[in-house]
């Protein structure tokens, strides 16, 4: 994990170095499960009622860089950290009456995009790949009277490879927002058709600012 967290930072600051500007983000995700097998993941109440899935809410936090392939499309890598997951509610666990049952996948996620848009404010939009490493996950059980954590039965796959789309807006004063979806490709687990689906707001701030703000009042 270690080698593998180091090699993602040596490649995004590699990228700095070359980058027209960089900043960081943050913020909310609500990711849920997809697919055929996601029935697996479900639960019963105490009246033996199934109970689907529903979105876990989670965050985000990250670091991007920016440079130019042209005058309107920029590539962008960004290192990050990615809380996601799904839960039940309402849920019977080994006899156990639970308010949460829930599974956390939290990632490492390299992201290069492609950003097309206006160079220094306005609104923007991208797409690209993403590549995550699976740092933790468990399932987690919340009742009255504590909880219980435990690593999830069959073992999750640890490089989830998948696919990001979005729009975002900069203002000139370095302040950004973004909203995006991700899909992750690779299942949750090996000969489990289940996938993890997110949305993602952000809130970001672009670094470079800082000092195109001290240049500009310097020669005042």
């Amino acid at each position: 994990m270690k080698k593998s967290a180091f090699l993602l930072l040596f490649l995004l600051f590699s990228f700095v170095g070359k980058a027209q500007d960089y900043g960081i983000r943050v913020g909310p995700n609500a990711s849920m499960v997809l697919g055929g097998d996601k029935k697996l993941f479900h639960t019963f109440d105490k009246d033996n009622n199934e109970i689907a899935t529903q979105p876990k809410i989670g965050f985000n936090v990250g670091f991007y860089a920016r440079m130019p392939l042209s005058e309107h499309l920029f590539f962008r890598p960004e290192i990050g950290y990615s809380a996601k997951g799904f839960a039940n509610q309402k849920a019977i666990y080994q006899y156990i009456d639970a308010k949460v049952y829930r599974y956390d996948f939290n990632y490492l996620d390299f992201t290069p995009l492609l950003q097309l848009g206006n160079p220094e404010y306005g609104l923007h939009m991208f797409v690209g790949p993403q590549v995550g490493y699976l740092l933790q996950s468990r399932r987690r059980l919340e009742n009255e009277y504590g909880k219980i954590e435990n690593i999830i039965g069959k073992k999750p796959s640890r490089i989830a490879l998948g696919a990001v789309v979005g729009i975002g807006y900069e203002f000139a004063s370095g302040i950004n927002w973004a909203l995006r979806a991700e899909y992750n490709v690779t299942p949750i687990a090996s000969g489990v058709s289940a996938n993890i689906f997110a949305l993602q707001g952000m809130i970001g701030y672009n670094l470079s600012s800082i000092n195109v703000y001290r240049r500009t009042h310097r020669n005042r």
